[in-house]
């Protein structure tokens, strides 16, 4: 995996913010394996890249209710 420099990882309530979610939400997803969004573990700390949230945002667009 490369990661570019001006890449930053985001903590959880950056990325729940830029996703318009919660952290508890997050957790959810990463827990049960339900809509997992790819994170990075770092000790006790998940981060997230924001062209992995992008990506997963792009992957959940629907087009019809």
């Amino acid at each position: 995996m490369n990661i570019s420099t001006e890449s930053k990882l985001m903590n959880q309530a950056e990325a729940a913010k830029y996703l318009g979610t919660t952290v508890p939400t997050l957790n959810t997803f990463r827990c049960i394996g339900k809509n997992t969004i790819p994170f990075v573990r770092w000790g006790r700390c998940i981060r997230y890249r924001k062209e992995d949230l992008d990506k997963w945002i792009e992957n959940h667009l629907e087009n019809q209710t």
